[in-house]
Order: structure tokens, then C-alpha cells, then sequence
């Protein structure tokens, strides 16, 4: 089994301006729905969830989730610290570059507080100037394939996912 980046970048378009219905939307003020939803991408791209216990999880039945499931901080270092392991279950790997990027990787985004606060998902690439600026999708605010830099970041952390 394998993580597929293209239909992640899929029902991340499809749901990145209308959010689906099969799950809920945390949008607010405070924050809100941005790593629900990358979530649920790389859920839909085949990412499995094991059980209330495991570190990345959404229960569809009673809406239990991990703090990882919508917590931007959290999902970075779960994914991060499980890339180095070989247990199974979701991975994360940091690049060096945007332009490394894949459909279906994650961008996240530092604070001038070095906390990662928001989350998105890389759903196309800009391949205008010769050069492949990738696009995200993203909630909260909720917008589809724009350029991935924001110029409220102080860093933005590209991540390569797989299992």
C-alpha cells in the first residue's frame, strides 16, 4: 500500500472551497479548519488510520479524532518524528526546497513565534517562467490552487508524505 499524492491534490480541490459534508468544519476566528482538512486529504490519498490509540485518527462514527487530525504544531512533528521510524502508518520527510514538491506533500507554516500554525496541501504547480511553483489548497481561509508563499510566515516547511 502507498500514499497517492494525486487523489489527495483531488479531493482537495474538489472540497477546498465547499468542505465536505462528511466531516466537520472548525472554522472560526481563532483559526480553524486548515489541518482538518489536509487531513482528510491524506486520508482520501490512503493514508490509513488505525485506532483511537494511534497517533493520526479520525472516527467517522463518533467524531473522535487525534489532536494531529487539527492541530497544524502537532500533525508537523507527528509526521516528522514517525518519517525517522518504521513503524507503520503515515510519514513525513522535510525538503529542502518547494520545487522538491509533490502533488499530495504538505506545506507548513512558522510564526514569528516558531510555532507552525497553519497547513496546506500541495494540489498543482505554476510552470510558468520555467520553474514549478507549487500551488496549494487550502481551509481557512478557504482557497484553491494559489502560490504556496505567505508573507505572514516567518518559515515555511515543505514535508514529503508517505507510509
Amino acid at each position: 500500500m502507498s500514499y497517492n499524492g494525486e487523489l489527495a491534490a483531488k479531493y482537495a480541490i474538489k472540497y477546498a472551497m465547499n468542505p465536505s459534508p462528511t466531516f466537520p468544519y472548525y472554522a472560526s476566528e481563532a483559526g480553524g479548519d486548515c489541518t482538518n482538512f489536509v487531513s482528510q486529504c491524506f486520508s482520501y490519498g490512503g493514508c490509513p488510520q488505525a485506532t483511537n490509540t494511534s497517533p493520526w485518527y479520525y472516527n467517522q462514527k463518533t467524531h473522535a479524532h487525534s489532536n494531529s487530525w487539527i492541530i497544524a504544531d502537532i500533525l508537523y512533528h507527528m509526521l516528522i518524528s514517525k518519517g525517522k521510524k518504521t513503524s507503520p502508518g503515515i510519514k513525513g520527510e522535510e525538503l529542502d526546497s518547494p520545487f522538491e514538491l509533490k502533488l499530495g506533500d504538505a506545506i507548513f507554516y512558522e510564526n514569528n513565534e516558531n510555532r507552525i500554525y497553519h497547513s496546506a496541501i500541495v494540489t498543482d504547480f505554476d510552470e510558468s517562467n520555467n520553474s514549478s511553483i507549487p500551488l496549494i489548497s487550502q481551509h481557512t481561509y478557504d482557497q484553491a490552487n494559489v502560490i504556496y508563499f505567505k508573507p505572514n510566515a516567518l518559515k515555511s516547511h515543505f514535508v514529503r508524505i508517505y507510509l
